[in-house]
């Protein structure tokens, strides 16, 4: 637990020189299949401190999305019951997309932005729509093949609602989980195994939302093939494969 709480503050430490354009940034870590760590709503805006870390219980919160509807009243009042930690802070909607993408997501590491180069993407009239092709290798290798994406819902059961259907589809569809999610008219999330993956898939990202909108300035994207989409991500498999393989005989 403890090597989690530092993951995440140090986590906040190192996207903190993306905070003009990540704007708010949300982190949170799966301590085990029953519960998950995540700074409170009030710190989305700063670089968060070990005391701002609160642990909720999973069950609880993933029941939401299976349920009849719910008001948001409910739904908050759930997620503060869930809550571990002693000191009480503010519920918000955000525990519960977390929580679902720790579980239905498998991840172990996950962090919402409302970062504004994507958001820009994300809404205009392309959204999500202009992330389904890829103009750089790194975006392949990093972010994955395929986004998950899910329309604007506001906040609350329907979203939560549309969240958990696009991740067990997404799975079901590509034999995978996504690395990332983007909320139209909202923001992305990135799904991580380790606090260096995060990073990387911010970063990555960025990088690829920023050359997007340059892109459109000058008669739009040039998209990469299937065929080379499919060649990269086979090739980055392959050197994945190799690496632990080497990994595997260091240390047997």
């Amino acid at each position: 637990m403890k090597d989690l709480i530092e993951d995440l503050v140090s986590l906040s430490k190192e996207l903190e020189g993306l905070r003009p354009a990540l704007n708010q940034i949300s982190i949170s870590a799966l301590v085990n299949q029953d519960s998950f760590l995540l700074n409170s709503v009030e710190t989305n805006s700063k670089q968060i401190t070990k005391e701002d870390i609160y642990e909720y219980r999973l069950e609880p919160v993933l029941k939401i999305p299976n349920s009849e509807y719910l008001s948001e009243s409910k739904i908050l009042e759930i997620i503060k019951s869930s809550q571990k930690s002693r000191a009480s802070q503010k519920a918000s909607t955000e525990t519960l997309i977390h929580a679902l993408c720790l579980k239905y997501g498998e991840a172990k590491y996950v962090a919402h932005s409302h970062s504004l180069a994507v958001n820009k993407i994300l809404c205009s009239q392309m959204g999500s729509a202009a992330f389904k092709g890829h103009i750089i290798a790194d975006s392949i290798t990093v972010c994955g093949k395929t986004p998950a994406t899910i329309s604007f819902l506001e906040a609350g059961f329907f979203q939560a609602k549309a969240v958990y259907n696009e991740l067990k589809s997404f799975k079901k569809i590509n034999f995978q989980t996504p690395k990332i999610l983007l909320m139209e008219n909202h923001g992305p999330i990135a799904l991580a195994q380790n606090p260096q993956e995060l990073v990387n898939i911010i970063r990555t990202l960025e990088q690829w939302a920023e050359l997007l909108l340059a892109s459109y300035q000058l008669s739009g994207p040039n998209y990469l093939s299937l065929d080379h989409v499919l060649n990269i991500e086979a090739e980055h498999r392959r050197k994945q494969k190799q690496s632990k393989e080497t990994i595997d005989k260091i240390h047997s």
